[in-house]
Parts: C-alpha cells; structure tokens; sequence
C-alpha cells in the first residue's frame, strides 16, 4: 500500500559521493580500524542533515517543529563535528591513553568524623598492555584540537562556535530546565543552525579534506544562506 507521501521524491545529497569526498581525509584503515563504516556512518549523518534542512526551509512548517528540527539539525551536525575532531586527535597521535584500568572495586565501612558521614574506597587497578585508548569528550575533544591546531583552521572563531553549540548540544535531556523560559521554542530559532553550517564548511575546507572544486558542489547544501531564522 502507498500513501501520498511514499509518492514525493525527495531530493538529497548522495551518499556514494559523500563517502568518495570523506574518503579523501581517511584514505584506509590506519587510523580507524573499520574505516569504511566510520565514513559512512558520517555521510549518512550529512545526507540526514540535508533533509533535516530541507524541512526547516519548507514555506508551511509549523513554528514548533521548525525549533525541534533546528535541534535535531545541531545534535546531528554535532556528532559529525565530533567524529571529525575524533578521527583528527587519533590520527596526530594526541588520543588519550591508559595503562591501568579497573580490575574491581571495594566499598568501606561508613564511619563518622569532623562531625561528618564519610566512607573510603578501594578501587584495584590493572596495567594492561599495550596502553588502550580512553573516551574523550567533546569538550576535551576540541580543546585538543585548537591548543595543538590539529585541523590547521584559519579561523580560530570556529572553536568558540563550536563550544557554544557543545551547550546546545546537551540540551537533549529537556528535563534539566533551569528557568520558566528555558525551552526549546527559545533556543532553536535558525541561528544556532547557521552557526553549526559555518562550522561545517570550514572544517571540510581544511587540508585535512583538500576540497576540489567539484566537492564545493557537493557540499553546497550545506549553504548557511538557505536558513531562515524564525525569531
């Protein structure tokens, strides 16, 4: 059975030609292990962006849904921004590591001083080798990455961007309200949408990438020009 919707083509970027052109910055699996899967996951992630943008962008869409794309469009592009600074880290050899890791854990006897309830801890720790890679936040992640210059951006403004859409980010957990005004409706108007695209683009036009003229085309959806900001 077909609904009317199943009948409208949407047009979108192509995922064959994202994988080509991220191909460019992870060329085998030297630095990631299952290489093809990582590129991928991100082009599905710029083809979902496309259309999340095409929502946003359609004349009719409704106020409230245009705040909740604008969101999903900042989560979305975040984890792209993530990955990239990942994948930059590991590859300079400035991924956090560690020799030791917790074999297990003991729980003292609660005991009472300086009028206070207080208990120690055992935590038994292992060395292992060779040394394995620890997870990295993304806010280590792009400090790492602007301290060393490991993306050669010309631009440092990114990086400020960049942490202010990191607050944004965490705004998927919508119980954690601090304010009668702290909601979505607020927050996600276009702006934080335009300032995520400028990020994009200028990480896919470092040396890292070495975008050609053809790739510009590719990318194109990602034009910041076509957002509008609601509020």
């Amino acid at each position: 059975m077909t609904y009317p919707a199943d009948e409208v083509e949407e047009k979108l970027v192509d995922v064959p030609e994202l994988f080509l052109f991220l191909r460019r910055a992870v060329p085998d699996a030297t630095v990631v292990t299952h290489d093809r899967a990582f590129i991928n996951n991100i082009a599905f992630a710029l083809q979902y962006l496309d259309h999340l943008l095409q929502t946003i962008a359609a004349p009719d869409v409704r106020i409230t849904i245009h705040s909740q794309t604008c969101k999903s469009i900042v989560m979305c592009g975040m984890g792209i921004v993530e990955a990239i600074l990942w994948f930059g880290v590991k590859k300079a050899g400035q991924a956090n590591t560690s020799s030791w890791q917790e074999s297990s854990k003991q729980t003292g006897t609660p005991f009472d001083r300086f009028g206070k309830r207080l208990r120690i801890d055992s935590i038994l720790m292992e060395e292992v080798s060779p040394p394995q890679h620890e997870e990295m936040t993304l806010d280590t992640l792009i400090k790492k990455v602007e301290s060393r210059g490991l993306l050669g951006l010309s631009d440092h403004r990114v990086y400020g961007t960049l942490k202010a859409l990191r607050q944004l980010r965490n705004r998927v957990h919508i119980h954690d309200v601090g304010t009668a005004d702290d909601t979505d409706w607020y927050k996600f108007t276009g702006r934080e949408v335009v300032m995520l695209l400028n990020c994009l683009n200028a990480i896919f036009s470092t040396n890292l990438f070495n975008p050609e003229p053809h790739h510009i085309d590719l990318l194109s959806f990602l034009d910041p020009v076509r957002v509008e900001r609601k509020r």
